[in-house]
């Protein structure tokens, strides 16, 4: 008795040429979704830097300065000083060669107590308590919570 023996040649080759494309696909999201990351996390160290920059009384344009050399000069940065507090918020786009598929602005905010608002230097105790519920609650109130 013969055996019947199917060819499977070519299968392999068949096979790649249908998950090439998916695989390709999945990598370049995934590149995207880094560049994404690292662009969030210069953003957020960028308005942090700028709201420290405000704390210590800097002037607005140099707080803009501080975070735009952070998050890259493209970037655009807000700075609301205003009695004993101060915000800092930047926003950038995605840069890179598969930047047009992230079309919506990256945002980082921060917030600080401006430090000549301390009074006499070494003050602390619950004056720091009552700052830290105040600067919570002038947090939420930014985001729009309560």
């Amino acid at each position: 008795m013969r055996k019947h023996r199917t060819s499977e040649q070519g299968s392999v080759t068949a096979e790649l040429a249908v998950t090439l494309p998916a695989l390709t696909a999945i990598l370049a999201l995934l590149l995207v979704g880094a560049v994404v990351g690292v662009t969030q996390l210069r953003i957020e160290e960028a308005a942090r830097a700028g709201a420290r920059a405000a704390a210590r009384g800097e002037t607005s344009a140099a707080v803009v300065s501080t975070a735009q050399r952070i998050a890259g000069p493209a970037a655009d940065v807000d700075v609301a000083m205003g009695g004993q507090w101060s915000r800092v918020q930047v926003t950038a786009q995605v840069e890179g060669p598969l930047a047009e598929l992230v079309s919506w602005p990256l945002v980082a905010e921060a917030v600080t107590k401006r430090e000549s608002s301390y009074g006499a230097a070494g003050t602390t105790g619950t004056t720091g308590a009552t700052s830290a519920r105040a600067g919570r609650a002038l947090i939420r109130t930014l985001n729009g919570s309560s």
